[in-house]
């Protein structure tokens, strides 16, 4: 399950039966990502959330020890607030990454917020030669458990210097490498 959002459907039960589907299906919800250049079909093909009765847009929480947790669920209403659970926002390279199964010079980029996390985790291609994962720190921050979890030679890429601050607190001793990165407009 490590790799799927598909495990959304059985946190959901049975009131989810035949409620999931694909962002991108959503036309409210595709034109509120394509807004803020985020490609729906990207979302989708690398599974890091899903629609549920086209209302909600979810996105899985995942603990320390890469188990899924909770939810990050974003109303397609503007109006109504988002509602997040613990954990961190982890995509597939980032658990693989995190679980120990990427080569040295791996990277995790730190992203402060869920557009952040979305924007990274549909920025780089499939064929992009580094290993490249993204972790969203929404409503935890980086923690020694997650540290732990870093491989050596690894490069944490932070989004801000107080954050950065957390990181380097966290991987002081360890042959793992930190910088920042500043937000550059596409388009």
């Amino acid at each position: 399950m490590i790799g799927s959002a598909r495990w959304l459907v059985q946190i959901a039960g049975e009131r989810a039966a035949g409620g999931i589907g694909p962002v991108a299906a959503c036309p409210a919800m595709a034109a509120a990502l394509r807004r803020r250049r985020i490609d729906p079909q990207l979302v989708d093909e690398r599974e890091l959330g899903v629609m549920f009765a086209g209302l909600e847009f979810w996105v899985p929480t995942w603990s320390w020890r890469l188990t899924p947790l909770c939810l990050w669920a974003r109303p397609v209403d503007p109006e109504l607030p988002p509602m997040l659970g613990p954990g961190w926002l982890l995509d597939a390279p980032a658990r693989r990454i995190l679980a120990g199964e990427a080569s040295r010079g791996a990277e995790l980029w730190i992203a402060s917020d869920p557009i952040d996390w979305l924007t990274l985790a549909t920025l780089w291609g499939e064929a992009d030669p580094l290993e490249r994962g993204v972790v969203g720190l929404v409503r935890m921050p980086w923690s020694r458990k997650l540290a732990a979890r870093v491989p050596d030679g690894a490069t944490l890429v932070v989004s801000s210097e107080s954050v950065g601050a957390q990181v380097l607190r966290t991987v002081r001793d360890r042959p793992v490498s930190v910088r920042l990165w500043r937000a550059v407009p596409r388009g």
